[in-house]
């Protein structure tokens, strides 16, 4: 399921820009005996300014998904994959 934040940041010139992004959390998978934990990565899937798709620099981008990283707290069950039964 994809989410969306709108995030600010200023450009060179001191402007502020407000960008709406959307993105989505892959689904976290535990740690067990045998396999180490994985996925809970952030993958942006939009970034637009105004409604029209913004290019942003690799510096921003990280930016955009460390804020994401920081704000979001992962408690959807939504992110956790279910456990097999056995």
């Amino acid at each position: 399921m994809n989410r969306q934040i709108e995030y600010i940041f200023e450009n060179d010139n001191g402007d502020e820009i407000t960008l709406d992004v959307e993105y989505c959390i892959s689904k976290y998978r535990c740690a067990t005996y045998l396999q180490p934990s994985e996925g809970g990565e952030v993958e942006i899937m939009s970034i637009k300014r105004n409604d029209v798709e913004y290019i942003v620099s690799e510096g921003i981008e990280q930016a955009i998904i460390e804020h994401i990283e920081n704000k979001d707290d992962y408690s959807d069950n939504e992110y956790f994959e279910d456990e097999e039964e056995e």
